[in-house]
């Protein structure tokens, strides 16, 4: 298996924007919804409609765009296929730039949607906005549809704040000829939450803080809370309710509307022995 590394390039990238954005709570969510769990199966006693606003005053990426969707290698070309092709899970939404999320982590959880296909190999790589690779990595994968959350090596990751970074996930059809290559790119910006906002995520439970990241638009929190929830609790109705409202909101509609039997795997690209798709 081929896999190739870069650390943190330590230079200072020109910001887009001249300010980190802060967040504020809407404490109406507190009062009207209630995120307590069933006491005898650990599942969600309400579904929770975790709505997805988007961040105001960000700017817009350079050359973002509507990102690529629906692509598929061409050996998987069919017609009467209904299933999405390869996809970033990022808010699509028609008034904002599209694939664009933002988050507090130094180093955040990126969600993909692979359909099946012919492919055994994917590349994931980061970019910062001078287009140079921050990190870069070749893996294997099973060719089964799934939604991959993907989490980077935390101690050669560190984003910084208010910068906008690319990031692209590749399907390798044809291992001899990367022009076959099939991509879906997304775009993520860094920010700080303010100190109350802090302090009442850190005393709540992991619907809450979802549903809080969610409102005050902070988007890789709030949907990877949620897959991790999803990957312990699978048959969980509710949860799964839970969950593709917050898709939804986002107008991601062909991802809130897959069948629950498509798993969600996590798998950590500093050991990418482990195939996307495949039983843990």
């Amino acid at each position: 298996m081929h896999q190739t590394k870069l650390s943190l390039i330590p230079a200072i990238f020109p910001a887009l924007i001249a300010n980190v954005a802060t967040f504020s709570i809407t404490p109406s969510s507190l009062q009207t919804t209630d995120f307590s769990y069933f006491a005898a199966t650990g599942g969600v006693s309400e579904i929770e409609v975790a709505q997805y606003v988007p961040p105001k005053n960000l700017g817009t990426p350079r050359s973002v765009g509507g990102g690529t969707r629906g692509g598929r290698c061409e050996a998987d070309q069919d017609e009467n296929r209904t299933d999405p092709g390869l996809m970033v899970l990022m808010p699509n939404l028609e008034s904002e730039p599209q694939n664009f999320g933002t988050t507090v982590s130094e180093s955040p959880e990126f969600l993909v949607y692979i359909p099946k296909t012919v492919a055994r190999q994917a590349e994931f790589v980061l970019k910062d906005e001078e287009d140079n690779d921050i990190y870069r990595t070749t893996f294997d994968i099973s060719g089964e549809e799934a939604i991959a959350s993907l989490t980077l090596p935390s101690d050669e990751i560190q984003l910084e704040t208010g910068i906008n970074y690319s990031w692209y996930f590749s399907l390798i059809c044809n291992p001899q000829d990367f022009r076959k290559n099939v991509e879906t790119q997304g775009w993520t910006q860094r920010v700080e939450l303010n100190p109350n906002l802090m302090t009442t995520l850190e005393a709540a439970d992991p619907i809450t803080r979802s549903q809080l990241y969610a409102e005050n638009g902070v988007w890789h929190e709030a949907i990877a809370i949620l897959a991790q929830l999803r990957q312990e609790q699978p048959t969980d109705f509710i949860l799964a309710q839970t969950w593709q409202n917050l898709l939804e909101s986002a107008n991601l509609v062909e991802i809130a509307n897959l069948p629950n039997e498509v798993p969600i795997i996590a798998i950590g690209l500093e050991n990418t022995s482990t195939e996307i798709g495949s039983n843990p």
